[in-house]
């Protein structure tokens, strides 16, 4: 289901179309700056690149004019162009606004130019600058009288308090704000700053007022029939009941994102309704469409790089086609202009001693088809130049677009992974040295609280990258069911009906998978300090308090998913006291190639590293531990993922 929507979409194109038949026949520096500046706008919401192509080319026509306000414009729209780009440019291009504005005199660009300066300043958190900016522009806006920008001031002024943990201030400039946009019916502008008053009180969890706002937002979008804001209400909407744990209206308000979506194009909408959409198919166990909502945000991104490259490639094509012909037809007169001067100058010598001329004529004409070849060789020479360096071009931009898209993976992935500040909530002297191999990673840490009792796993599923990282969400949501849904505290007992899940929901595919992990799981109870433990391939070590020997507790000899000759996994209890220490693991860190001879670590090596450093803090641990990690692989290339975990009771 798609809605349709009014023609803007179309009547931008037509108007383009028109502006690049300015370009060819308009010879006003001004005018055809106008010309690009326009094109820059059209681009500015969709594609960055092109936008700032057709920026720059204004910036060129201008570089020597008085054309200030033009001028301010430009840096203006290339500084929020570059602000999450490249920073350094973005604070470029807003001083530069600022000069112009001055020198314009203008009291709307000054405005524009602070502002910018302002929310660069805000982006690097240094907040009182931003704020110095935003109050200089309000004053100007007062003085002007000007009440829609007296309204956005306060708008932007509220972000700053909010940033600044002034919450109350914050949402009292937010609330004056929407106050004057509803008092001057600007229903736009109000329906924003309710979408950010509701994503405010989302993010404090206060969600019936969250609810409140987000609708009225979207009943004003509906009316206006703003179809990129309906997008992005349903989107936090959604959003909102995934984080209340309510993933079935998440999914309904998350594919109503979708359909709006479709109807304007927006990027950046439909790729976070994916993503939320891949999250709560996850959480409520349907990983056939998680996978599948993934996989469309995958393609999303490499469908819109190959629209983005080949529209550009187009119009590139055509506005600059006409130019380089104007330029070889020029070359060309040229040489020929030359070739026909010697001609003549032949033709009066021939007159005059005949015989000898003609052998004469005969060298420059063979000289002048060496000419002629030489330049259509270079000429050639220089397409096939240009031809490799937009292959070079297309396949880096590729590659980055495959990198991104891995990186919202990562997203995905860091989701699942317990924040630090819950680990040591309830593990205070706790470490966890993560490092992936790729973007995203096969290894995963895990932990769920049952009262007194905390349970903490170290898990590393079969392969890594993305491979790994989809077995690690299925593994993952595996052990929160076995926990959550079935009730189960027992680590053996846990390890066997996490392998049932995992086993079952392989099971729906087609082809015979084979996947699963290895993993370390522990309950710890926190008054008694006794620890129980099962494993699956991967052991657990243990450091008596003063003590210079690391103890093993062995795992059952078997992965977690498909085995032949499979067996129950076996609990074993282990009775630790005050400041005893005790490690979780996968194999990344003993198996990492390294040291003078490229060998393996092994596990001999690692276990004297954990006795060597135990009597650190558990964050010193940790940066010893990676230290000895990345001094030991040297220039060698990782080779798997690495998870190490320790606590001291």
């Amino acid at each position: 289901m798609v809605i349709q929507f009014a023609s803007a979409q179309e009547r931008e194109v037509y108007n383009r179309d028109s502006v690049f038949k300015v370009l060819e026949s308009e010879q006003s520096p001004v005018k055809r700056a106008e010309a690009f500046i326009y094109l820059g706008d059209s681009y500015f919401l969709t594609q960055t690149d092109s936008s700032i192509f057709f920026f720059d080319k204004a910036n060129e026509h201008l570089k020597h004019s008085t054309e200030y306000e033009l001028l301010c414009g430009i840096s203006t729209q290339l500084g929020q162009l570059y602000q999450y780009m490249d920073p350094t440019k973005a604070a470029k291009y807003a001083i530069e606004s600022v000069e112009y504005s001055e020198k314009s005199e203008n009291p709307e660009a000054i405005v524009r130019a602070h502002v910018l300066l302002g929310n660069i300043h805000r982006s690097n958190g240094e907040l009182d600058k931003a704020m110095e900016e935003y109050q200089f522009c309000l004053s100007i806006e007062e003085e002007e009288n000007d009440s829609i920008g007296i309204a956005r001031l306060y708008n932007n002024i509220g972000i700053v308090h909010m940033m600044d943990s002034k919450y109350d201030i914050g949402i009292e400039y937010w609330l004056q704000s929407l106050e004057i946009k509803l008092a001057l019916n600007n229903l736009t502008s109000a329906a924003s700053t309710m979408a950010n008053i509701g994503l405010y009180y989302k993010d404090i969890e206060r969600y019936d007022e969250a609810n409140e706002y987000l609708e009225q937002a979207l009943a004003i979008n509906l009316k206006l029939r703003d179809f990129e804001s309906i997008a992005f209400n349903y989107t936090i909407i959604g959003r909102m009941y995934q984080r209340k744990g309510e993933n079935y209206k998440a999914i309904d308000n998350l594919n109503l994102a979708l359909v709006y979506c479709d109807s304007n194009q927006v990027r950046f909408n439909k790729e976070e309704a994916y993503l939320g959409l891949a999250e709560s198919y996850a959480n409520i166990g349907d990983y056939k469409m998680a996978y599948s909502m993934a996989s469309e945000l995958i393609i999303l991104r490499r469908d819109l790089y190959d629209e983005r490259n080949s529209e550009t490639t187009r119009e590139l094509t055509a506005k600059f086609e006409s130019e380089q012909k104007e330029k070889e037809l020029e070359m060309l007169k040229s040489v020929n202009d030359a070739q026909e001067a010697k001609i003549k100058e032949e033709e009066a010598n021939i007159a005059l001693k005949e015989e000898n001329n003609q052998y004469l004529l005969i060298a420059l004409v063979f000289a002048g088809l060496g000419i002629i070849a030489i330049v259509f060789v270079l000429f050639r020479v220089r397409s096939a130049k240009k031809q490799i360096e937009l292959q070079k071009h297309i396949v880096e931009e590729k590659n980055k677009e495959i990198t991104d898209s891995i990186s919202y993976a990562k997203r995905l992935q860091e989701a699942i992974l317990p924040v630090k500040s819950t680990i040591d909530s309830v593990l205070p002297n706790n470490f966890v040295l993560y490092l992936p191999k790729d973007i995203v990673a096969g290894d995963f840490y895990w932990m769920e609280v049952q009262e007194e009792t905390v349970l903490l796993a170290a898990a590393d599923c079969t392969g890594h990258g993305v491979p790994g990282a989809l077995v690690s969400v299925v593994c993952h949501n595996a052990l929160n069911r076995a926990v959550r849904e079935f009730g189960l505290k027992d680590p053996g007992k846990i390890l066997d009906k996490v392998t049932d899940l995992v086993i079952e929901t392989f099971e729906k595919s087609e082809k015979e998978v084979k996947d699963g992990m290895d993993i370390a799981l522990c309950s710890i109870n926190l008054n008694s300090r006794q620890v129980t433990y099962a494993g699956a391939n991967n052991s657990l070590y243990y450091l008596k308090n003063g003590g210079e020997e690391i103890q093993e507790i062995k795992a059952n000899k078997q992965p977690v998913g498909k085995y032949l000759n499979r067996s129950p996994f076996e609990t074993k209890s282990l009775q630790l006291e005050k400041d005893d220490i005790f490690y979780l693991f996968t194999d990344g860190y003993a198996d990492q190639f390294g040291g003078e001879k490229g060998k393996k670590m092994k596990y001999k090596p690692f276990k004297q590293k954990l006795v060597d450093t135990s009597n650190l803090s558990a964050e010193n641990q940790n940066i010893e531990l990676k230290k000895a990690f990345l001094d030991w692989k040297g220039d060698h290339e990782q080779v798997d993922d690495v998870c190490v975990i320790g606590v001291r009771l």
